[in-house]
């Protein structure tokens, strides 16, 4: 694996009190690309008194940094995973299979921490010894050091876990249902990438937090209704970016709300005088002006990405995503006018009292735009493109929706073929996500 480590962990090779493995039960590529899994290593290295093994899950095998042999992660003290995403529960479950290694052992302990078990902690805390439901920073050094005064004989398994449970966010599998996430009152320091690589979704690119959180209380979404909007200082953002710009030039924004930033305009701007290619995880499509659409074009970009979700005004207020079709044509012209060449749009089917007539709405926004861009169409020389990602609404545990029943897989496939008619207008792009 080709990597620039930004940070070392070499001492803890040499001299280590505990022996732990982070485990992103995903993709080397999937890892990686993953800012929390780079905020639990940093961690881990600062302390300069572990043997860290990263630990990755491909095609049912195991990807180990520094080890050849996977079996010896049964001699570690912690098994740490970090799960972003629900889906990779199940492979927990085939990871722990293949070490042969169960819940409820003193060593190694099993901990799974990250977005993944916060959502849907009652199917994590089945296969690990305990979950953390919420943002670690403030806790992980006493949660670490629980089990360092455990494996040294300072305490007693009953003391360990009764510790343990005392701190807001730790649960085990009698106690995850009255555990309450635990969140960050004033953030610190700015998660960022600690290790470069050219095998992730930004490539060589350096991803810095900028927002957490998100000041929108979208019904089917687990981050908003889950947390309060904060933000990391303009100042602080800029020195962890400038540090870096030997190494590498291109940039990831990250956060659920990044243009809420209110200083967003400035870093911005600074960034581009400083010749940086700045990309953005996210973008709310009610937070985009004009100045950003120019700035982002200036700045090399030829595509942009919103997430409308839905073209029916009705259930955009049931879903409380009200940003109006008015606004996405505001933004697609502007996308056109400084000259991108793709507008992509995230859009859900399936949602709470949808029927026929809201995939139709749907269907005539993306010809609006179309309508729009053919406008454009002579001064450009070209026709932007309208690339649609069509995914299905899964409710989530922790969500306003969370009680919702799926409609039937024929209706799904229905509304899909309705949709699929836009192809035959041309320049106009699907993609489908359909459990």
């Amino acid at each position: 694996m080709n990597e620039i480590n930004l940070i070392s962990c070499e001492e803890n090779i040499k001299r280590h009190k505990l022996k732990i493995a982070l485990v992103f039960p995903n993709s080397y590529y999937a890892g990686m690309s993953n800012l929390g899994f780079h905020r639990i290593y940093e961690l881990l290295c600062s302390r300069r008194e572990f043997f860290i093994e990263r630990v990755f899950f491909e095609n049912n095998q195991l990807l180990l940094n520094n080890l050849k042999d996977f079996s010896k992660l049964k001699d570690f003290h912690l098994i740490l995973f970090s799960l972003s995403f629900t889906d990779d529960i199940r492979n927990i479950k085939k990871i722990l299979n293949l070490l042969d290694l169960h819940p409820l052992r003193k060593f190694p302990f099993l901990i799974a921490g990250g977005m993944g078990a916060g959502i849907d902690s009652e199917a994590v805390a089945k296969e690990v010894d305990y979950i953390f439901r919420g943002e670690a920073e403030e806790e992980f050094d006493n949660i670490i050091d629980l089990f360092l005064d455990f494996k040294d004989n300072k305490i007693s398994s009953d003391k360990l876990n009764k510790n343990l449970l005392l701190i807001e966010g730790i649960a085990d599998r009698e106690h995850f249902s009255t555990s309450r996430i635990n969140l960050i009152k004033k953030l610190k320091a700015p998660a960022h990438t600690v290790i470069l690589t050219d095998q992730t979704e930004f490539r060589n690119t350096f991803l810095i937090e900028v927002t957490r959180s998100c000041r929108y209380k979208c019904k089917f979404c687990f981050i908003g209704n889950n947390g309060s909007f904060r933000f990391y200082p303009k100042e602080r953002i800029l020195n962890e970016i400038l540090n870096i710009r030997k190494i590498t030039k291109k940039v990831g924004l990250v956060g659920s709300d990044v243009l809420s930033h209110p200083d967003i305009l400035d870093i911005y701007r600074i960034l581009i005088r400083e010749g940086f290619r700045v990309s953005f995880s996210s973008f709310r499509a009610d937070r985009i002006t004009e100045e950003f659409i120019k700035l982002y074009s200036e700045n090399g970009n030829k595509s942009l990405t919103i997430a409308p979700e839905t073209g029916s005004e009705k259930l955009k207020k049931i879903i409380n995503k009200n940003i109006s079709n008015e606004n996405i044509l505001k933004i697609a012209g502007w996308a056109a006018e400084y000259g991108l060449k793709k507008l992509k749009l995230y859009l859900l089917i399936g949602l709470p009292e949808e029927n026929d007539d809201d995939i139709k709405d749907t269907m005539g926004l993306v010809l609006d735009i179309k309508k729009l861009f053919l406008k454009y169409a002579g001064k450009l020389k070209y026709m932007p493109v309208i690339n649609l990602s069509i995914n299905q609404f899964v409710p989530q545990p922790g969500t306003l929706f969370e009680s919702f029943n799926m409609p039937d897989r024929s209706i799904i496939k229905g509304r899909i073929k309705m949709l699929k008619a836009l192809v035959r207008e041309g320049n106009i792009k699907f993609s489908f996500n359909i459990k």
